[in-house]
Formats: structure tokens, C-alpha cells, sequence
């Protein structure tokens, strides 16, 4: 019986722990560098609470098609979290570790920031978003 109860408590205890991690990634990020072997146009990468997404404009040519919109979730696996983009743009299909995810001051509202960085394969993205807390 006590196994039983370990069990249901750490699957709460991770359960949440993803569901806030989730929500720390959840927002409109803005790209700040991109390391990668193209360009974008535009730099504005938003994970909607719906799990869909709106990804930087890389052509001119995919304004308002579906190559600017795709699915995304986050998931743990070994220690090390990971977002994954669903997309026919091919540029940001993958999956990526999310790594130094952490909040600064932002020197010029003075209010907060979150920056991540994302990387996959011959891919890296550091990303900001303003925290209105």
C-alpha cells in the first residue's frame, strides 16, 4: 500500500514539475541570434497555450502559409528538457534541448526577462521573452 502512495506522490510531484516548466516556455519569444546555416526574416517564435505555434518567417514567400505554423510540446527525457517543433517548414521541424533557461533584470523596463537557448543538430537559437509579473 505505501508503494502505491510513493508511486501516485511522485507522479504528481512530476507531473507539476512539467506543467511549470511548461508554462515558463509558453509565451512570444523573441530570437536574438540564430546560429544556423539560413536566415530569417522575421524573428518572432510564439508557443500558444493550445500547443500550436507561430515560427520566424525564413522566405518571404511563406507569409500566411503553413510553413509559419506548426504544434509544439515539451517533454523531459534523461535530466534534460527538450521543446519540440511539429512543422512542414523544414528549417524548424526538430526537436530542440532547451538549455540556460533562466530570468534576468531587464535594464531598460526594469522588469524581468526569461532566456533560453535552443539547439538542435547544426541549429541554435537564443531566445528572450518579457515576464509581466
Amino acid at each position: 500500500m505505501k508503494i502505491k502512495i510513493l508511486t501516485f506522490l511522485t507522479f504528481i510531484v512530476l507531473t507539476s514539475a512539467c506543467d511549470d516548466y511548461k508554462k515558463k516556455i509558453q509565451g512570444d519569444w523573441a530570437i536574438d541570434e540564430l546560429e544556423a546555416s539560413f536566415s530569417i526574416k522575421t524573428n518572432g517564435l510564439n508557443l500558444r497555450k493550445d500547443k500550436t505555434c507561430e515560427l520566424p518567417m525564413v522566405n518571404i514567400s511563406d507569409r500566411h502559409t503553413d510553413k509559419e505554423i506548426g504544434t509544439w510540446q515539451v517533454f523531459q527525457k534523461e535530466g534534460k528538457s527538450y521543446l519540440q517543433i511539429k512543422t512542414s517548414n523544414t528549417f524548424f521541424n526538430r526537436t530542440y534541448e532547451v538549455t540556460n533557461l533562466h530570468k534576468v533584470q531587464d535594464t531598460v523596463s526594469w522588469g524581468f526577462l526569461l532566456k533560453m537557448t535552443l539547439i538542435s543538430d547544426n541549429l541554435k537559437m537564443h531566445c528572450t521573452k518579457a515576464l509581466y509579473e
